[in-house]
């Protein structure tokens, strides 16, 4: 498969950005070592190859958000009436597995939802930093929910991010919005 990608590549004269684009050939490398219907695959090498594969993980710690931005599935789906909790042995599964592979990826407890809108936030950033001490744990927020306090509860929860959106309100001048910033 690699070959035949390089061959294409070739004849479009971008065959020195095959591997810059795509990393095929390592992709296409750790395919060859691995074959899962294999069943001489052992533990070690599914693990290998799960890890060279997955970089980041989204974890929806629940399913409430206080916006709805065009954007977003939210805009299309009514998620306001019913607030679906993941339950935490659940995450907690899901995280003490990626813990026993090793992961050093970023888990981010965030998807289509706000994080700070609920305080179960807290318990689960520190049991993910406590199960993936090489991992960086951090999620995306609208802002809204965002306090000193709650800044300081997910500090000594170990939290390694926060991405804040800014959303710009279109009946506002733009460069004023900006100079406040």
């Amino acid at each position: 498969l690699y070959q035949a990608l390089k061959f294409f590549f070739y004849l479009l004269k971008l065959s020195k950005k095959i591997d810059q684009y795509f990393q095929v050939e390592d992709f296409a490398s750790s395919i060859g070592k691995l074959h899962f219907i294999q069943a001489a695959a052992t533990e070690e090498e599914k693990k290998y190859f799960f890890l060279k594969q997955l970089s980041d993980v989204e974890i929806e710690t629940h399913s409430f958000c206080n916006r709805a931005c065009s954007f977003c599935p939210n805009s299309k789906f009514n998620r306001f009436d019913k607030n679906q909790i993941m339950p935490e042995s659940i995450f907690k599964k899901v995280i003490d597995e990626l813990s026993l592979l090793g992961f050093k990826g970023t888990v981010q407890l965030n998807r289509y939802n706000e994080p700070l809108a609920l305080d179960l936030i807290f318990d689960r950033v520190k049991y993910a930093c406590k199960q993936l001490p090489s991992a960086n744990i951090g999620f995306h927020s609208n802002g809204d929910f965002i306090t000193q306090e709650k800044l300081n509860k997910l500090a000594e929860a170990g939290l390694d991010f926060i991405a804040i959106s800014r959303y710009i309100d279109y009946s506002e001048d733009r460069d004023k919005q900006f100079a406040r910033a």
